[in-house]
């Protein structure tokens, strides 16, 4: 694993990608976040105990490219981001607004 500083762990995760399918995921104690594009798996779960204090056993990330959506005034297309689905003990639990609280 690389030594990351602490500066860079606090911007590793963009905000909580919140949706009902996410919201279904919270229970059973796996967290969704938008992630900076490039961020790996252990920057990820080291950001993860950092901010949160809670180790994760597991890191899942996806790229998503970006989607061209028509509507009635044109086409807009939007941008690339990556999710990390972090998954965390059963004993362990977070407030994913914390981070947003202290801004």
């Amino acid at each position: 694993m690389s030594v990351v500083k602490n500066e860079q762990l606090v911007d590793i995760f963009v905000e909580p990608h919140v949706t009902e399918k996410t919201m279904r995921l919270n229970e059973k104690n796996i967290h969704v976040f938008k992630v900076r594009m490039d961020a790996t798996k252990s920057e990820i779960m080291q950001a993860c105990a950092f901010l949160y204090g809670v180790k994760p056993l597991s890191a899942k990330t996806m790229v998503y490219k970006p989607v061209a959506k028509r509507n009635m005034r044109g086409l807009k297309t939007q941008k690339r981001y990556k999710k990390a689905l972090v998954r965390l003990p059963d004993s362990a639990s977070i407030d994913i607004n914390k981070r947003l609280s202290e801004e």
